[in-house]
């Protein structure tokens, strides 16, 4: 380890393992989120999360951030943050037949949100000033090592993105209607 940058990849590899585990196995198979109609919208919030972590990994984790696509990403970033304001709020009535989130679950949600901000707070604070000039060159070189991370994030989160996307429009309760019943002939 010899940069903040390669000090963020190490966070957002934790990061990736923490949302992975939540995102995926307790939210998509055990709590099965989308297909419960009192947890739709909070799905629909983790959606927009997924799809705004795809340009944050591809702008500021892939490689060294500046010019406008480290604004970019800066301003992907922040929007998350809001998405997950409005994620936190829909979960109390989204659990509450659930019986609440669970203290585990949020011991994952703080260590996600821990670890994926001080990345964050680490790959861009160690821009230097004349980067965040629109017109800004790469100053420094990645490392190996957080550059294969980046990757692998970017990778991850677009998978994940889509889904979540795809999850949002099979399981959409306004679109019900339109859509034959499963299992039976249409007639």
């Amino acid at each position: 380890m010899e940069s903040a940058p390669d000090l963020a990849a190490l966070l957002l590899l934790v990061f990736a393992v923490l949302a992975a585990y939540d995102g995926v196995y307790v939210h998509l198979v055990a709590l099965r989120l989308p297909a419960r109609p009192a947890s739709y919208v909070e799905h629909l919030w983790h959606t927009a999360s997924a799809i705004l972590f795809v340009p944050v990994a591809a702008l500021l984790f892939v490689e060294p951030p500046h010019g406008a696509a480290l604004w970019i990403g800066v301003t992907a970033a922040v929007a998350m943050y809001v998405v997950e304001i409005f994620d936190v709020r829909a979960e109390k009535a989204s659990r509450a037949d659930l019986g609440g989130l669970s203290r585990a679950e949020l011991a994952v949600h703080v260590g996600a949100f821990v670890t994926r901000t001080l990345a964050l707070i680490l790959v861009v604070g160690a821009r230097p000033l004349a980067a965040w000039g629109l017109g800004s060159a790469p100053s420094v070189a990645t490392s190996a090592f957080a550059q294969t991370v980046g990757l692998g994030a970017l990778v991850g989160a677009t998978i994940l993105a889509a889904v979540h996307v795809a999850l949002a429009v099979v399981h959409c309760p306004a679109c019900g209607a339109d859509r034959p019943a499963q299992g039976g002939a249409a007639g």
